[in-house]
């Protein structure tokens, strides 16, 4: 993703949301970007769907399931767990959300 490019509209005034649908991309954006980005909002980790693998879930991603702030940026992060699952229709010990954001000035 080139972020520059994703952010090139954005004005410096006013709230900059970023959709990333990996938390990894979020990452990745933050490192190579110094634009302004108010809130990214993100899934695909499914919280880590299952405990059992959720531990290998949390080291290959910086962000796995919820609310992060970033240091020395005015940046939050939100990762959803989602409505659905990845093979298995399963999930265990990780429940099923969606997410209401209510957003202030």
């Amino acid at each position: 993703m080139d972020a520059e490019s994703a952010l090139s509209g954005c004005s410096e005034t006013q709230p900059t949301i970023l959709l990333v649908h990996q938390p990894n991309g979020a990452s990745k954006i933050l490192r190579n970007t110094k634009k302004r980005i108010d809130l990214i909002l993100s899934g695909h980790t499914h919280a880590g769907q299952f405990y059992i693998v959720w531990f290998l879930a949390y080291l290959k991603n910086d962000f796995l399931y919820g609310h992060y702030k970033i240091k020395n940026r005015d940046t939050q992060i939100y990762v959803s767990s989602g409505v659905n699952y990845w093979g298995p229709p399963v999930k265990m010990l990780n429940l099923c959300e969606i997410t209401l954001l209510t957003l202030r000035a």
